[in-house]
């Protein structure tokens, strides 16, 4: 690990372990502190009686709060309890939590901490992320990516302490600084996800992009290299030139192009010979 990443990498004790008390398969307790408000855990569906997550500090912190996202403001009823070694002790409580709720309270020394959720009014408690703050008002797991160890032969690598979209994008866009593809307006949506799949075939670099969410999509992406580009419509089989503008990015040239999703639809843009790309 040290060859690779270097000598100051974290030790895997340094950030939480979450638990729950009950889960929905496939929105598991550790989605809630990865970073995305596209992920999330769920309890265990139908259950409307007392559900909490627990996170594992690893070692003694000092702690003055947490910030919770809930999706679906169906919780009612909670307490932010910290442990003291034999029992939990509430440091605060109320009704209601809401799509982003800020509690902090005098700071004090633990190792776990526990939102415990005392009833909910509809199918299951479903939180998206929760923040655990310090006594200095920041996240306790907040860590930048570590810095980048090189090789004598050129290579490169980072190492993320904390493996949340935050760090991975400050990671690629050290690593990468112009990126394969690029959405330049990150969109507002829900329901669904915005996403892209690149892939080269038969001399042709094609990119797919996808709107599974219920709301219109209308962003600029930026595509590495100098492309002329088609688009391929796969509702209905029609293809057409793509309006591009071509530009100089940090490494070289750059192709932007306006993409405009109505909601579940989705679309390629074709490029010819993948020389163009370089």
């Amino acid at each position: 690990m040290a060859e690779i990443f270097g000598p100051d990498v974290p030790r895997p004790d340094d950030t939480a372990r979450v638990s729950a008390s009950s889960t929905w398969p496939g929105y598991e307790p550790v989605k809630t502190m990865d970073g995305s408000t596209q992920t999330r855990w769920n309890a265990a569906d139908g259950d409307k009686g007392a559900q909490w997550l627990e996170a594992d500090l690893g070692s003694t912190q000092a702690v003055a709060g947490v910030v919770v996202n809930e999706l679906f403001d169906r919780v009612r009823g909670y307490r932010i309890q910290t442990w003291d070694g034999t029992a939990w002790l509430d440091q605060a409580k109320g009704d209601q939590l809401g799509e982003h709720k800020e509690i902090t309270f005098a700071s004090v020394a633990t190792t776990k901490v526990r939102l415990f959720m005392e009833a909910v009014v509809s199918d299951s408690a479903s939180i998206a992320e929760w923040t655990i703050v310090g006594a200095g008002g920041r996240s306790l797991f907040e860590r930048e990516p570590s810095a980048c160890h090189r090789n004598a032969k050129g290579g490169k690598a980072w190492f993320l302490p904390s493996p949340s979209v935050a760090a991975l994008k400050a990671v690629l866009t050290e690593a990468l600084p112009d990126g394969d593809v690029v959405i330049q307006q990150a969109p507002k949506i829900s329901g669904g996800n915005f996403s892209s799949i690149h892939k080269v075939k038969d001399g042709k670099s094609m990119y797919f992009f996808a709107n599974s969410s219920d709301a219109e999509v209308d962003t600029w992406v930026a595509l590495r290299g100098k492309l002329t580009l088609e688009t391929w419509n796969p509702h209905d089989g029609k293809t057409s030139p793509a309006r591009v503008e071509h530009s100089i990015g940090k490494e070289g040239p750059v192709t932007r192009v306006q993409l405009k999703l109505a909601p579940v639809r989705s679309l390629f843009l074709v490029a010819g010979d993948t020389e163009s790309m370089r």
